[in-house]
């Protein structure tokens, strides 16, 4: 099936804007030849733009301004860039931003581009909100514009509720200690015990053991100092910069209420998270340590392990595939009085949570227990912003499930048939094959266990959906096939479907598709099926982030509108600071180039590249890892030595080692360095960003009450509010009841019934375990294993008589059931067998003799040909009367 993707669709809505468009502009030859080079999908963007052009012309030209004045041009590419950052819905507010400005400068006796450029420069590179400058425009006058952004962008180097006065001290306060901790004369060599004595001393008071957070506090002109001077002698030659300094120091003084700091890129948010980490752990918290993916937490946790073992602080990391290892983390030494480190990925710590509260786990022990929690969160707009909808779901596989797999492949055959010419008619196409589905699962044409029928008559549509999806979705774009890093470690070959974040690009281990999408793209690209999954216990990123309360801390190079972080005040309640960078960034954005035809983009793209390869290295920002691979196939034919490209497309690749070799070397040849560097693309935030926030805030107030139910300490509250109904209904119930009442009202599975038979094997009581098994018969088990549970129980009872005809019964069911699912498995073989691959693309990623599902049902096949072997080996021939 071919999908028109979404930028070529056309409404009747956008037709209509069109015509309504055309009719605004100026007609030219050169507009027409424009248009009909241009997709009509995106005739609404250039008319805009071209209508946009020429108001401009006409209204710079009525203020007086002449249109060949130096910085005209560059006037025209800030306004069409903001314009297109607010988005269609925002034009008419554009517009009248734009009237306003011409008004002023007509008003205005100097006739000059230049205090424009400076407000509409400060929008572009979001030193300005768009409501700054609006504010700017409408009361300042035209000439005063820029004293007035100097001092707009000297206010965000403010945090909420401080005074000038105290970020003055905040800053003599950095000087200060900064100078103190270079001040450390210690011999050479004697660095660490010098060290590992001083902490030890503070350890040691009893000032510090009786309140440790009391003690810090009242004591930074020590323990600054030495936080710093422990930094540099674990990482010589590196010493914290001013700014890193100012940064520990705006957290230390956030009086009791989270904030946000918003770092550029480069200037060593690792650092900055490290010295936090320990001044928190210092005054005795338990400090946890929030990264945007797996592989950054492992690395930030090794590179300050050093530094935290010279203060005497214990970290580690929850990132390991060992549960028990990653349990560990939490318990490192509780009886010290200063706190343990913990990183890991967001989804890891709410899955413990979850796992604690939920299932009973004892996985944190004591670490909580009288201690504050802090959480320092890397990449903060993008876990409490971009995903706070996101919701981490406990899993669970049940064994009924299993049975799924015949009819699974039927769906993925019949819909792989479907010839889709109009992608308008897959609603119906989902109507007509979930009937045909249920008709024949109905008639026993598929199999299907009697009691999954009202299961699967339920879900049936979703999954054809999911069908559906699975044949769209591309590799390298929504998901990648490789080996799974738990793979790696185990010497495994075998690629498997790691589902891409597409906001950062980041591999999501632990993440599968619901629904049967992760199923059917097994099936796509012949992987082994794994069974479906249900979801029951959840918790969202806003409740995980919620639990820190005052102290959530958090760094980001992209803190975001007033939209953004007004929003994250009013969900987390935090305060903001706007750090400035170390040096000065010499940074210039060139205008931009559109392609029409993706043949050319690519080609634009790399005659670029090799013409600034000669002075400099490139860096090229991708959308995906499909257009990282276009990317470089396209270099590569133009002549770059793929030696010279060093292609960054998945988690783990880490091209930092190759440019760490040579390390002198490479700083004399900088200026001769050719090498490009391919990165998947962390995206723009959303053009309509307004608009998104305020859906979160209605989606986010929908969803309170089941927020409010998710954690333990919140089932008090539950119960009080619908006044012990269900434990009242529930206490009824079970009143009186008898085992067989239980099974008869609780269970409808012959799953459950054998799992609860297997315990009672376990504690050798064979009779109740009999039970367990005839109900699991009664419910329509059709693995056998209950017709062998039932016999090995009366074997096990030793019954006086018939005890072998009664068990040879039982074990003949069990050949009976085990046949029928084997001639289950062989039709699947046969259809896996038949069925082509269902694109062009699937053939050019796996070998047409590249099938694991295939593998896997032979695999089956032969376990249970040896499981039928004995048990016709056991039952013998005789013929029963």
């Amino acid at each position: 099936m071919t999908s028109v993707p979404n930028y070529q669709k056309m409404t009747k809505e956008k037709f209509l804007h069109i015509v309504e468009l055309m009719g605004k502009v100026s007609g030219t030859k050169q507009l027409l030849d424009q248009l009909s080079d241009a997709s009509l999908a995106i005739w609404d963007t250039l008319l805009h733009e071209i209508e946009f052009s020429q108001l401009f012309n006409r209204e710079i030209t009525t203020c007086g301004i002449d249109l060949n004045e130096d910085g005209v041009e560059k006037t025209l590419l800030f306004l069409n860039r903001i314009r297109i950052q607010l988005g269609n819905e925002n034009y008419d507010k554009f517009l009248q931003f734009f009237h306003c400005i011409s008004k002023k400068i007509a008003k205005s006796g100097r006739k000059s581009i230049k205090p424009l450029n400076e407000l509409l420069k400060a929008v572009h590179y979001q030193k300005l909100s768009f409501e700054q400058a609006n504010d700017i425009v409408l009361n300042i006058d035209y000439i005063d514009w820029p004293k007035k952004i100097k001092k707009k962008e000297s206010d965000r180097y403010r945090i909420d509720g401080q005074s000038d006065q105290t970020l003055n001290k905040i800053a003599k306060e950095a000087k200060r200690f900064k100078e103190e901790a270079l001040k450390k004369g210690v011999s050479e060599g004697d660095e660490k015990s010098q060290i590992s004595r001083e902490i030890q001393e503070i350890l040691n008071k009893k000032s510090y053991q009786d309140n440790a957070s009391e003690y810090v506090y009242s004591h930074l002109g020590q323990i600054i100092p030495l936080i710093l001077y422990t930094w540099s002698i674990a990482n010589h030659p590196q010493f914290p910069k001013d700014t890193q300094i100012v940064s520990l120091l705006l957290f230390i003084h956030s009086n009791d209420k989270g904030l946000l700091e918003q770092v550029r890129t480069g200037e060593g948010k690792t650092l900055i998270v490290g010295l936090t980490a320990a001044f928190l752990a210092l005054c005795g918290n338990a400090v946890d340590i929030v990264s945007s993916n797996r592989d950054l937490a492992i690395e930030g946790e090794q590179k300050c392990r050093s530094f935290f073992q010279l203060l005497k602080l214990e970290s580690g990391h929850i990132c390991s595939e060992n549960d028990d290892i990653n349990h560990q983390s939490y318990r490192l030494d509780l009886n010290t009085i200063q706190g343990n480190i913990v990183y890991g990925e967001v989804g890891f710590f709410q899955r413990d949570i979850l796992e604690e509260e939920f299932n009973n786990k004892k996985i944190f022990g004591k670490r909580y227990e009288n201690r504050k929690k802090c959480l320092i969160v890397d990449e903060v707009d993008n876990m409490c912003l971009d995903r706070a909808r996101h919701v981490l779901y406990l899993s669970h596989e049940i064994q009924s499930l299993k049975w799924l797999e015949t009819l699974f492949i039927n769906i993925w055959a019949v819909v792989l048939k479907t010839e889709i010419n109009n992608p308008d008619d897959i609603s119906a196409h989902i109507e007509d094959i979930s009937q045909f589905i249920k008709q024949h699962v109905q008639n026993k044409n598929i199999f299907v266990p009697n009691y999954l029928h009202k299961f699967v008559n339920y879900k049936i549509k979703r999954w054809v959906d999911s069908v559906f999806q699975a044949r769209i979705m591309r590799e390298d774009d929504h998901f990648v096939l490789d080996v799974s890093k738990a793979d790696e470690l185990n010497n495994s070959k075998q690629k498997t479907i790691i589902v891409l974040d597409k906001d950062t690009g980041v591999e999501q281990y632990s993440t599968r598709w619901s629904h049967g999408l992760a199923q059917f793209l097994e099936l796509k690209y012949r992987r082994k099926l794994s069974v479906e999954s249900l979801k029951a216990v959840f918790m969202s990123n806003k409740e995980f982030f919620q639990r820190y309360r005052k102290y959530l801390y958090g760094l980001t190079g992209t803190l975001g509108s007033e939209n953004s972080q007004s929003f994250l005040s009013d969900l987390y309640q935090v305060q903001f600071a706007d750090l400035p960078t170390s040096r000065k960034k010499h940074y210039f954005q060139l205008p931009s180039k559109v392609s029409i035809e993706y043949v050319d983009w690519l080609d634009s793209i790399t005659k670029q590249s090799i013409e600034e390869t000669q002075k400099r290295p490139v860096l090229i920002i991708c959308e995906n890892v499909e257009s990282t691979e276009n990317i470089w196939n396209e270099l590569v034919r133009h002549g770059i030595p793929p030696h010279t490209i060093a292609k960054y497309r998945r988690d783990g690749d880490n091209i930092e080692d190759r440019f760490r070799k040579n390390r002198n070397q490479r700083e004399n040849k900088l200026k001769d360095l050719a090498d490009v560097i391919l990165e998947q693309e962390k995206n723009n935030r959303d053009n309509k960003e307004a608009a998104r926030l305020s859906e979160l805030k209605q989606k986010n107030e929908a969803k309170e009450k089941i927020d409010a139910v998710e954690t333990s300490y919140k089932k008090n509250a539950l119960l009080k509010e619908y006044n012990n109904s269900f434990i009242k209904e529930l206490t009824k119930l079970l009143e009186g009841c008898s085992l067989d009442d239980l099974f008869e009202k609780f269970v409808e599975k012959p799953e459950e019934t054998i799992q609860i038979g297997k315990v009672c094997l376990s504690e050798k009581d064979f009779d109740l375990a009999k039970k367990c098994f005839e109900k699991g018969i009664q419910c329509g088990d059709i693995s056998g294993f209950a017709n062998i549970g039932l016999a090995f129980s009366i074997i096990q009872l030793n019954a006086k008589e018939n005890v072998k005809k009664q068990s040879r019964k039982q074990l003949k069911k069990v050949i009976y059931s085990l046949e029928a699912v084997k001639r289950n498995l062989m039709a699947n073989l046969k259809i896996a067998e038949i069925l082509p691959p269902s694109t062009v693309d699937v053939l050019k990623t796996i070998s047409s003799k590249e099938n694991y599902y295939q593998e896997q049902i032979t695999g089956k096949l032969e376990v249970i040909g040896l499981h039928l072997h004995y048990l016709r080996k056991a039952v013998g021939d005789i013929v029963e009367p």
